[in-house]
């Protein structure tokens, strides 16, 4: 088996070649908050969000798996969140 060295062209030999990648994880839903905070909670030293807007992304593994189709696959072979089952190429 041939070795492989780290260097800076190794993401393009890597898509050239095509590899088949896996990537387990576990299946989180990232949340951001956005708003103003004008005060603490009574109950403890809090502050109390004022919410204006939220945001919800794939984290954990469906964050890599995503990352990693996004580089180097045309399409992903199987995604939780779209319902994708198959590519284009086979």
């Amino acid at each position: 088996m041939s070795t492989t060295p780290l260097t800076a062209d190794l993401p393009l030999r890597l898509a050239e070649r095509r590899p088949r990648v896996v990537v387990l994880g576990d299946a989180i839903l990232d949340g951001w908050l956005s708003g103003e905070c004008r005060r603490l909670c009574r109950e403890a030293p809090a502050p109390v969000l004022e919410v204006r807007s939220d945001a919800c992304a794939p984290g954990g593994g469906p964050a890599t798996a995503r990352r990693t189709w996004r580089r180097w696959a045309p399409s992903p072979t199987w995604s939780p969140w779209s319902g994708t089952t198959r590519t284009d190429a086979g």
